[in-house]
């Protein structure tokens, strides 16, 4: 159970750099010497025992270095969708970790999304690992790189900390998340940080960024149905899947490999291996001020 104390609301997104930033300065206010990990929210895993490991050892690595960790995983095809690590070298273990079975490199560079042949060829060099996006690092670590790389949202963390337990602390918050722009952490630190490590892990990743993803992992027959049970009917149909919630019929007549989600206020229905697209959708609702749909 997480206390109330220790659940941060943004006034409103800004992406992930600030929100970072956000929690940096409520962390550092408490201990100036934590280790903070970041982890996608939409990050499966199936490994956890060696997930753990990975963490635990992730940092132990920050702390004694007052450092940045980030974990690469092994890619087993070209995916344009991750995010990609390029190693250097591989690094000898604290006298502390020697008992860890887990690689650490030194990080060359950071890739985002690239095209299929380009990420084609980061396999076949055999020194790229997918980003998982987790984060570890330690405290003094990350509000430096802060500073190096995004001075002026290192100003609003400086003033957004000496406002933590204050009268003005919401107010100052608020003012600050107005005038943020948005952007991720990875272009606007990670991409520049210095003295990045990387521990390689093999503990069953998956970005579920998509519905596609969700399901390659489900493991369902490519025909099957979330709800086939229950009020859904398919003529001259193959490799649909529908989720839907309520009592609501849905027919699908003369489709094929069609993902169709339906909740009680929005619709969705793509063509597998296009469920990345939908981000495009979300950009249009939010242009058109139908953010309640989202």
């Amino acid at each position: 159970m997480v206390s109330s104390e220790n659940i941060l609301v943004e006034p409103v997104a800004r992406d992930t750099a600030p929100c970072i930033a956000l929690a940096t300065a409520y962390i550092s206010k408490k201990d100036p010497e934590a280790v903070m990990i970041t982890v996608p929210s939409d990050l499966l895993v199936l490994d956890r025992r060696l997930f753990g490991e990975i963490l635990n050892t992730g940092v132990a690595v920050a702390q004694d270095r007052k450092s940045i960790v980030t974990i690469g995983v092994t890619p087993d095809h070209p995916e344009p969708e991750y995010g990609y690590i390029q190693i250097d070298k591989l690094q000898a273990a604290e006298d502390s970790l020697q008992d860890s079975t887990v690689p650490m490199f030194t990080v060359r560079a950071f890739a985002e999304k690239p095209d299929i042949k380009t990420a084609q060829e980061f396999i076949d060099s055999g020194d790229f690992y997918w980003n998982s996006g987790v984060l570890i690092w330690h405290i003094d670590a990350i509000r430096r790189e802060f500073e190096r790389s995004m001075p002026d949202l290192y100003k609003d963390l400086q003033g957004i900390y000496d406002a933590i337990g204050t009268e003005r602390e919401r107010a100052v918050i608020e003012d600050v998340y107005s005038w943020l722009h948005p952007v991720s952490i990875a272009y606007g630190v990670m991409e520049n940080a210095e003295s990045v490590c990387m521990l390689a892990g093999k503990f069953g990743w998956t970005d579920l960024g998509c519905w596609d993803d969700v399901l390659k992992i489900d493991g369902k027959d490519a025909g099957a149905s979330e709800e086939t049970d229950f009020n859904m009917v398919q003529v001259d149909t193959a490799n649909n899947f529908v989720k839907k919630s309520g009592k609501k019929a849905v027919a699908i007549v003369g489709l094929e490999d069609i993902i169709v989600i339906d909740t009680e206020d929005a619709l969705l229905i793509c063509r597998k291996g296009h469920s990345q697209d939908v981000k495009r959708v979300v950009d249009i609702l939010r242009r058109e001020g139908l953010e309640d749909y989202l």
